[in-house]
């Protein structure tokens, strides 16, 4: 993902890189509350991911596509 910023704008323009990596959102839950959530490429989801599991291990995470926005 490329930012661009114009001279004087006080926000960012995030501009999506066509050949970047679909992201992927990496969830905790606490029943049916997710309690982290964190998004990135797929490798750095899914090492997220493994640490997450290690770290609650009796709870869900879950690894998906992040949804068009």
């Amino acid at each position: 993902m490329t930012i661009q910023r114009r001279r004087g704008a006080d926000r960012a323009i995030h501009v999506p890189d066509p050949h970047a990596e679909p992201a992927r959102q990496v969830r905790v839950w606490f029943g049916q509350q997710v309690v982290i959530r964190y998004e990135g490429n797929p490798a750095d989801a899914a090492h997220y991911e493994a640490t997450m599991r290690r770290r609650f291990t009796a709870g869900r995470v879950t690894n998906e596509a992040v949804p068009s926005r």
